[in-house]
């Protein structure tokens, strides 16, 4: 017969994922499942939540995707839950979302951002060197796009 059942989520600031640990004793024996998602937060606005881009992060067992409206909500999560990348849409204004990489990278410099942009990868290079930047995406972003991404970010050791 199983014993005690206990349900903990904890934070942890070095791998800036959320670990859902569950406990349960079984047979006097103590068995620990650990489920980890890596969170990615979509700072979107004009792109279709239906895209391929979002689908294809979205299916992706080990991430899951937040998307949100405004710049408060993206940096109350950068500062709340640590996510492992933020993608900006670059917009009309390059300089605005290159403030807003400076603003996440004052809040958690752990945390990995990315851009779409319609600019070559050689001049957005250019505009955003020294920031740590991965390559931008091209606007707007596909579902090949997508599992390059996610091949990045595996090489960069995010999914652990």
């Amino acid at each position: 017969m199983a014993g005690p059942y206990f349900q903990v989520t904890a934070k942890t600031n070095a791998e800036t994922v959320w670990k859902n640990v569950v406990l349960q004793a079984v047979f006097g024996y103590t068995i620990a499942y650990f489920t980890m998602k890596t969170n990615i937060v979509l700072f979107t606005p004009s792109l279709n939540p239906a895209s391929g881009f979002i689908t294809t992060l979205s299916d992706h067992e080990d991430v899951r995707v937040t998307t949100v409206a405004t710049t408060e909500e993206m940096l109350r999560l950068v500062r709340e839950e640590s996510p492992a990348l933020v993608v900006l849409e670059e917009g009309d204004d390059a300089r605005k979302a290159l403030g807003l990489v400076i603003d996440i990278l004052s809040i958690n410099a752990m945390v990995n951002t990315i851009t779409i942009t319609a600019m070559d990868p050689e001049s957005w290079h250019e505009k955003s060197e020294g920031l740590g930047m991965l390559e931008p995406l091209p606007a707007p972003p596909s579902a090949t796009d997508a599992r390059k991404l996610l091949a990045t970010l595996g090489r960069l050791g995010v999914f652990t």
